[in-house]
């Protein structure tokens, strides 16, 4: 540090401190410990209950108009109200669990039914002589079907408080969806199923083993040590022959193969899914079963992603994302970064079309993170998390109070809410009496009070919690990093861009009421606003320059067509000056063509520039011969004056002269003997 010290106080290296704190500024700036991490006053904890068993599944709805957090726990089901007092508990006669819960008035009697789907595996043990009768044998060479473990699931409908079974489903149910899926305007319920089936086989055969024998072998070796030195292992003195010898030892094996019957015993895997749909009184539609798939898949979601009748069913499984129709069939498939664990569809970007927002974890590559993938299979952004870290948790959020879509993703307990480009909005640790909550592995964003404050719902392991995020702290922070987007695009010249973020930045001060976050703002906005018009203004000059052009050769209808483009620019940007240049150029371009069409002989009018008598400030000037367009109308226009000058000062009575070409007829500018024709025309 000292060295350093002295190099930086050098005077050949003066800007080394400068560079230095520049670096240092950037990498603070990139940095993840600069991002916006919520205090213990921000994100504050409400309640918290405690269930009999590890939680399974978890969401928010309402029971008689008032908000209530659903919690399964194994095969059991807890009612809480918002303020975390247990209200309902019912209990599932079924040996699998409940891994799904959705809310949704399915009956169209003004109250949310409760829909659960559940799963697990069972192991079936097949005795072979129910197989086989002992007349017959245990035939050999032939692979036995002795065990199965597949999986399994069911589908419930709690309604005023009865629980009903919707038979057909018979796998583990992993989405519950609500929609009109067939286009019969209708809603159905759409339950997606799948998991996989391991099958065990043993043979009766012919078997070879194969057995090793080992043996020991031994030799007595002369040797010239005296009876003295005989003392090395093995050695003894023999004394009839007055010698030490020493005996050695090894071992020696082989193997030995036999044949006998035996079992030899094997097995495979299947992968499996299905697609059961029900009208709302539990009718069964259709059942189809999704046998393309390449690995079990965790979870679905629905889309009109080709914007026709029917709607496809978006499936993750492994690495790779499905596009179904409802009958089953692959429609398209995608690859992901690594094995997509939770899936949304929704339009995040507001184009119009749906993408698929994937949560991903690579085990080879340890890396985790959501990617955004639109119908084409085209990767919009990607968010990835620190190296060897995973998300547990992750939840969609749409369209917020700002027309804003937030990701909420839970990785080592800390919570990252990411907006809909991909950018790191806020942070915060979830800890509850000052203990750091662990181990969260479902989160949930809603709104259970009246007072505006957003609420987050979290499960660890038998735990539910309820945390209240202050709202004001939020909306600033978020503002901060939206005006700080939106000058960075501002800088770069992607002003449309930085008006949006600008934009969202300006109404979260606005709502916490920081008014010095919104002059800002305005103040930004206002100077985009001015530059945007520059630019436009600039264009509409240079229609009009061109309009010049083409009046001075008599092309009168591309001179109309010309004042026509600059006219609606300088309406776009509200130029007073502009629109009323246009108005009394057309004019005089209509009265041009209504005399040319009233008689044979034509007189030329002078294309008026400026309607006003007032001289154009130094500063207009400028401004208008900056600008390359208008430059060379201007030249042009001096051009054709001093032409008009010198012709009128020659000597008359010219022999000879070919009579050109009017410019409405064909002329072209480079017929210079042409063009001697058009000055007189000029000059008259």
């Amino acid at each position: 540090m000292v060295k350093l010290y002295n190099l930086l106080k050098t005077s050949e290296n003066r800007l080394i401190p400068i560079a230095v704190f520049f670096m240092f500024t950037i990498l603070l700036i990139n940095s993840p410990s600069a991002q916006t991490f919520l205090g213990d006053e921000d994100i504050i904890p409400k309640w918290r209950y405690s269930v009999d068993d590890d939680i399974t599944a978890l969401t928010v709805g309402k029971i008689n108009n008032r908000s209530v957090v659903l919690v399964a726990s194994g095969d059991t089901l807890y009612i809480l109200d918002r303020n975390g007092n247990l209200t309902e508990r019912y209990t599932i006669q079924t040996p699998g669990e409940i891994y799904e819960i959705e809310m949704e008035d399915i009956d169209e009697d003004d109250e949310d039914e409760i829909l659960l789907g559940l799963g697990w595996m069972e192991t079936k043990e097949l005795n072979q002589s129910e197989l086989y009768s002992m007349y017959d044998g245990i035939p050999e060479e032939e692979d036995l079907l002795y065990k199965v473990l597949k999986s399994k699931g069911s589908f419930y409908v709690i309604d005023g408080g009865k629980i009903n079974r919707w038979d057909e489903v018979d796998l583990w149910v992993r989405s519950i969806i609500i929609s009109d899926i067939n286009g019969d305007d209708k809603d159905e319920v759409i339950v997606v199923s799948g998991g996989y089936q391991n099958n065990y086989f043993k043979r009766y055969t012919d078997i070879v083993y194969r057995h090793r024998h080992c043996w020991t072998e031994w030799e007595i070796k002369h040797t010239y040590y005296t009876e003295a030195e005989c003392t090395c292992p093995g050695c003894f003195w023999d004394d009839e022959s007055n010698e030490c010898n020493r005996n050695e030892t090894w071992m020696e094996c082989e193997w030995e193969e036999t044949t006998d019957k035996g079992w030899n015993f094997s097995e495979s895997s299947l992968v499996n899914g299905s697609i059961v749909i029900f009208n709302k009184s539990g009718d069964l539609l259709s059942k189809s079963y999704m046998s393309e798939i390449e690995d079990t898949f965790w979870n679905a979601d629905i889309s009109n992603f080709y914007h026709d009748r029917d709607e496809e069913i978006i499936v993750g499984s492994g690495n790779k994302i499905y596009v179904f129709n409802y009958t089953g069939h692959v429609q398209a498939s995608y690859e992901a970064r690594g094995d997509v664990k939770k899936l949304y569809v929704l339009d995040i970007n507001n184009d119009w079309n749906d993408e698929i927002i994937v949560g991903f974890r690579n085990s080879s590559s340890g890396i985790s993170g959501v990617g955004v993938i639109n119908r084409e299979g085209k990767e919009l952004w990607m968010y990835r998390m620190k190296p060897k870290s995973s998300i547990s948790a992750m939840y969609m959020k749409t369209l917020d109070e700002h027309g804003v879509n937030e990701i909420l993703l839970i990785s080592e307990g800390i919570l990252y809410v990411i907006d809909d480009s991909g950018q790191l909005d806020w942070s915060g640790q979830f800890k509850y009496n000052k203990l750091v909550v662990r181990g969260i592995n479902r989160i949930f964003s809603t709104y259970l009070d009246d007072n505006s404050y957003e609420d987050l719902i979290a499960t660890s392991n038998r735990m539910v919690y309820e945390y209240e995020i202050i709202g004001t702290f939020v909306k600033k922070q978020s503002a901060d990093r939206y005006y700080a987007l939106g000058k960075e695009n501002y800088e770069l010249t992607r002003y449309q861009e930085a008006k949006s973020y600008l934009g969202r930045a300006r109404q979260l001060y606005l709502e916490a009421d920081f008014s010095s976050g919104v002059s800002e703002c305005d103040s930004l906005l206002e100077d985009i606003t001015e530059r945007l018009n520059d630019n436009r203004r600039a264009e509409a000059d240079s229609q009009y320059a061109r309009a010049l052009l083409y009046y001075n050769v008599r092309d009168y209808e591309s001179t109309k067509k010309y004042l026509n483009n600059a006219r609606d620019i300088y309406a776009e940007i509200n130029d007073s000056d502009g629109l009323l240049r246009c108005d009394y150029s057309m004019a005089i371009v209509e009265g041009i063509l209504l005399e040319k069409n009233a008689t044979t002989t034509t007189t030329t009018t002078t294309l008026t520039v400026t309607t006003t008598t007032t001289l154009p400030e130094e500063s207009d000037i400028i401004s208008l011969l900056s600008n390359p367009a208008i430059l060379v109308g201007f030249l042009v226009i001096i051009f054709l004056i001093v032409a008009i000058f010198v012709r009128s000062k020659a000597p008359k009575g010219r022999k000879g002269k070919k009579k050109g070409k009017r410019a409405g007829e064909g002329v072209l500018l480079e017929d210079w003997e042409a063009l001697d024709g058009e000055w007189e025309d000029l000059e008259e």
